[in-house]
């Protein structure tokens, strides 16, 4: 892979606001190269066993009470000929199992070591329904669910050194140094590296990663207002600490030097190799008022309805690299959601309200129609404001600019302003430091969606049907804009460039026999 960024055809004094990496891209010096060679299948090997028991206790006749527990153990992986190896983050090399290293974890067979057959293990469920009325009925419910799989490397750690092979360079604005150019390719690689040789990109995994969990829980009142008709509300939420998620401990520092030298890991991998780590310290959280109302098909008429007020919360791994991470809200965070459909036999045709005695030729073309819609609306879904060094600084709203959301303007580029400068006191020039804006700050457009369908069925014979459907989504064409770009340093930041799809028109037809 050849990576292109605008430092190498900017001015040093100016970094971040100059240059253009499409123009270093013309001149065929990337900012740094990496070839790969991968080994291929891994013999991985681990056991995963699971045990439950669950009752139920009607307690009084309105009262009953559901409870059970599983247990799950679910043990790392490893290889069957040990042909994998870990990054040992406090010594900066690579580890082979059944070796040692700065961790106890990396001393085992898996490079890697957890509670998995603790308390952690047991998931226990329960569930509460009360008959409030005879219309009416209470209901609340909690499960915890162990995170399988979160002692597993999923095999990346089998493509490390020495079980790979590959090479990198990198190139460098300020001082300029350039080691090699598009034109001049790679230089010759092994077919492996040695154990000492990381290549140019290492995966990890924490060896003490502490053991994923999530816990699920909801309360909640359903009434029955007709036969078939009813209504229910409910909150729900769950809570996960402890997830698996990556992030880079060899992320460079910031700074003009060559990128290798401003790496954690300079002094004993001059490579400056990108390190992926699996690391469980990811969160997240979920809270929601649930409303819903339901009409179940009778007298050729049925229809729901659903309402979601909620809040998504997740981490988010910054641009500083090791920092630990920051709750922010997730990119699926919807606020607000609202979901209709209906399904309506049109009554007109032969057996129907209207038109009981019709001519079976003229039934055949205007009798028994269906007709189906979904509506749905929801409020945008978060982004974040980027540019300079990874984000930068916020001063003020900027969630809608003063003339409001256009799609030239989406969001209020000013408010978005570049961080402080810093003097590299070793190769001289400046460099933005991290600014204080967050992740996913800001929301973009949201969902106006209409979609209906027109269905007959031909009866053709005996056990043969001849199905017809006319489908339209987005039938009120309503323009729904994806989010905007959100680099302010881009010439188009704030600009909205794409859209949902427009209406959309299809016919079908299916032959049942």
């Amino acid at each position: 892979s050849f990576n292109y960024n605008q430092a190498i055809t900017g001015d040093p004094n100016n970094p971040g606001t100059t240059g253009n990496a499409f123009a270093s891209f013309l001149l065929g010096i990337p900012s740094s190269a990496s070839l790969a060679r991968l080994k291929g299948d891994a013999g991985l090997r681990w056991w995963e066993m699971g045990f439950f028991a669950q009752d139920t206790w009607k307690i009084t006749h309105k009262l009953t009470f559901n409870y059970g527990i599983r247990y799950e153990a679910d043990t790392p992986d490893v290889e069957v000929y040990n042909r994998m190896s870990n990054f040992d983050t406090g010594s900066g090399l690579l580890v082979l199992p059944n070796t040692s290293g700065t961790s106890p974890g990396l001393s085992s067979r898996s490079l890697v070591k957890g509670n998995y057959f603790g308390i952690q293990n047991f998931e226990p469920r329960l569930g509460l329904a009360y008959q409030l009325t005879p219309k009416t009925v209470l209901r609340a419910g909690f499960a915890n669910h162990s995170a399988l799989g979160m002692g597993k490397c999923f095999g990346f750690m089998a493509l490390n050194s020495p079980f790979g092979g590959g090479t990198s360079y990198f190139n460098t604005a300020t001082p300029q140094d350039i080691v090699r150019t598009l034109d001049q390719g790679f230089p010759t690689t092994q077919p492996f590296n040695p154990l000492s040789n990381t290549g140019p990109l290492v995966w990890a995994a924490d060896p003490n990663g502490p053991h994923g969990y999530e816990g699920q829980w909801s309360a909640g009142i359903q009434r029955e207002l007709a036969s078939n008709l009813s209504v229910e509300v409910n909150y729900v939420g769950n809570s996960a600490p402890h997830l698996m998620g990556l992030y880079q401990p060899n992320t460079a520092a910031l700074g003009n030097g060559p990128f290798p030298q401003r790496t954690p890991y300079y002094a004993v991998d001059p490579n400056a190799p990108t390190v992926l780590s699996w690391i469980w310290r990811e969160r997240a959280h979920y809270d929601s008022l649930q409303a819903t109302v339901t009409k179940r098909f009778s007298s050729g008429l049925s229809f729901g309805g659903a309402f979601t007020w909620s809040h998504d919360l997740g981490t988010e791994e910054g641009a500083q690299g090791a920092v630990p991470n920051i709750m922010a809200n997730e990119q699926i965070d919807a606020r607000l959601r609202l979901a209709m459909n209906w399904l309506w036999e049109i009554p007109i045709g032969r057996g129907k309200k209207y038109g009981q005695d019709m001519n079976k030729f003229v039934d055949a073309v205007a009798g028994g129609w269906r007709f189906g819609g979904i509506v749905a609306f929801q409020s945008g879904s978060p982004f974040t404001v980027n540019g300079y060094a990874g984000n930068p600084d916020r001063i003020c709203n900027g969630q809608t600019p003063s003339g409001g959301h256009t799609i030239t303007e989406w969001f209020n580029t000013s408010c978005f302003v570049a961080p402080p400068t810093l003097v590299d006191p070793v190769y001289g020039g400046s460099y933005f430091t991290y600014g204080n804006s967050g992740y996913n700050i800001l929301t973009g457009d949201g969902i106006r969606q209409n979609d209906i369908s027109l269905t007959k069925f031909f009866v053709v014979g005996e056990g043969r049907k001849l199905e017809f459907r006319f489908e339209a989504f987005n039938v009120s064409n309503n323009t729904q804009f994806q989010n905007p770009v959100s680099n302010v340093q881009a010439g188009n930041g704030g600009e909205v460039t794409a859209a949902n799809p427009s209406r959309e028109i299809q016919l079908a037809l299916k032959y049942t026999f």
